[in-house]
């Protein structure tokens, strides 16, 4: 009978961690949650908040530097993360763009240069 109360409580135990793990109550890699959103820079281009994120967040040096012809970028907004894919002729495109225009980041607006 002891054996079956301690095989009961350890599966409790289990199913518990299990759940919590799955609730996000556990440590994640994500500074903010669990959640990551995978999306492209012309889906990303849709929302001018998440431009502004980006515009804060990633630097046209970093996609410079990278090795790679495809670029990711993880970009923290509205409690998600995104990871905002791109090549890396569109990022440069997306960053002279921005610098063509004014981007007023706390308003969300954009008027020409």
């Amino acid at each position: 009978m002891k054996s079956l109360k301690v095989a009961m409580i350890a599966g409790i135990v289990a199913i518990i961690m299990v759940g919590a793990a799955n609730a996000g109550i556990a440590p994640s890699s994500n500074k903010i949650t669990g959640k990551v959103i995978n999306i492209t820079l012309q889906q990303a281009m849709s929302d001018l908040g998440l431009v502004a994120a980006i515009v804060q967040q990633v630097s046209l040096d970093q996609v410079l530097k990278s090795h790679s012809d495809i670029f990711i970028a993880r970009v923290l907004y509205k409690n998600y993360t995104f990871e905002i894919t791109g090549s890396r002729n569109q990022w440069i495109l997306f960053f002279r763009t921005i610098n063509a225009v004014e981007f007023n980041v706390s308003s969300n607006t954009v008027k020409g240069k």
